[in-house]
C-alpha cells in the first residue's frame, strides 16, 4: 500500500493562490474606492472653508467700507485670511500650471482663481475633459432690487469640473453655465 505524503499539490497551491490573488485585486479596487471617496470629502471640506472665510471677511469689510470692496474681494487670494485652516494650501502660481503637487491647493494670481491638483482626476473629469487642475472662482452675486437698486445677495465659489457629487452651491456644468 502506498502512502500519501503529507502536504499540499501543485494544483491545491495553484487554486490557494488564484483565490488570494482574486481577494487582493478586490480589495485593492475596494482602497481606491475609499481614496477617492476621502478626496471628495477633503475637498468639499476645503471649500467650505474657503467660503466660510470668504463670507466672514465679505461682512467684515461691508462693516468698513461698504459692498463696492466685494468685487475687490473675488478677485483676492483667500489663503492667507483662513489663518492655516487649510493645510494643503501650497502657495500662489501664476501662467503654466504643468507641474502642481497631487493634493494640494493652489492661488492663481494671473487668473484670479483657486485651483485644486486631484488625485484622482476620475473624481473631477470625464473622458471628454482634459485632466489637470479644477478651478474655482469666488464672485458677488447681487440682485437688482427696484426700490433700492443693486443689492448685495452674497460671495458665491463655483468650479468648473464634471463633479456630480460635488454640492449645488459649488457645481458649475463643464460648459461654464450654472446648473
Amino acid at each position: 500500500m502506498k502512502r500519501r505524503a503529507w502536504g499540499a499539490s501543485r494544483i491545491e497551491l495553484l487554486v490557494v493562490l488564484v483565490v488570494a490573488l482574486v481577494l487582493l485585486a478586490g480589495l485593492l479596487y475596494r482602497f481606491r474606492e475609499v481614496q477617492m471617496a476621502v478626496e471628495r470629502t477633503a475637498v468639499v471640506s476645503v471649500l467650505d472653508t474657503i467660503r466660510a472665510g470668504v463670507w466672514l471677511e465679505a461682512a467684515a469689510r461691508i462693516g468698513v467700507e461698504g459692498d463696492g470692496v466685494l468685487v475687490s474681494l473675488a478677485a483676492e487670494n483667500p489663503f492667507p485670511a483662513l489663518h492655516g485652516a487649510v493645510s494643503s494650501y501650497a502657495g500662489v502660481v501664476s501662467g503654466n500650471n504643468r507641474n502642481l503637487q497631487a493634493g494640494a491647493w493652489y492661488f492663481d494670481v494671473e487668473r484670479k482663481k483657486i485651483l485644486y491638483q486631484p488625485r484622482f482626476s476620475e473624481n473631477f473629469f470625464t473622458s471628454e475633459m482634459t485632466s489637470g487642475s479644477v478651478e474655482f472662482t469666488i464672485d458677488a452675486v447681487y440682485r437688482e432690487s427696484p426700490p433700492h437698486g443693486r443689492v448685495f445677495e452674497g460671495m458665491r465659489l463655483t468650479g468648473k469640473c464634471a463633479c456630480e457629487w460635488l454640492p449645488k452651491h459649488y457645481a458649475v456644468s463643464p460648459a461654464g453655465r450654472k446648473q
